[in-house]
């Protein structure tokens, strides 16, 4: 099985539509979209959403060791080198000072980073950081307790420069 999980709707519309995912009528805490091998669930802002609705997902419908987990999403750039609209995969997620590692074992065409996991309202940034977001690490913790490390990735797209926000 093929578990994503997005914060917004906007997110994952063009998933949902490539996919062909159909709505689940009778959540109403969490939109979720399923198809036969794909279940996606859109948490909501913040560390702690992704947390919840990453355990939800996985608590609910985690059936093998074959099953991944996907985090996509839209991310900020403090890198000014790093251009709008693109693809990220972070290699290390930090969140409160501490260090996340996905294990990418896949070869991919994406460049690599380091993405820092912000609490909403959040303005600190770890030294060496790529990309900025509101969910990874959460999506990162819960989703470690389900599945093998390898099997749990990262997605970012960047779609805004972090500092002209503040």
């Amino acid at each position: 099985m093929n578990f994503i999980v997005s914060a917004l709707y906007f997110e994952a519309k063009n998933i949902i539509s490539s996919f062909k995912l159909k709505k689940i009528r009778n959540f109403k805490k969490y939109q979720i979209f399923r198809s036969d091998h794909t279940v996606l669930i859109l948490s909501g802002v913040g560390v702690w959403n992704a947390i919840f609705a990453t355990t939800y997902l996985l608590s609910n419908y985690n059936k093998s060791k074959d099953d991944w987990l996907y985090n996509i999403g839209s991310c900020g750039t403090v890198d000014r080198e790093i251009d709008l609209k693109k693809i990220l995969i972070p290699n290390k997620i930090i969140y409160n000072g501490k260090n996340f590692y996905p294990d990418i074992l896949e070869k991919h065409p994406f460049e690599e980073g380091v993405l820092n996991t912000l609490d909403l309202n959040e303005k600190n940034i770890d030294t060496g950081t790529h990309i900025v977001d509101n969910e990874a690490a959460g999506v990162f913790f819960s989703a470690e307790k389900f599945l093998y490390l390898n099997n749990i990735t990262f997605i970012k797209i960047v779609t805004d420069d972090f500092f002209e926000k503040l």
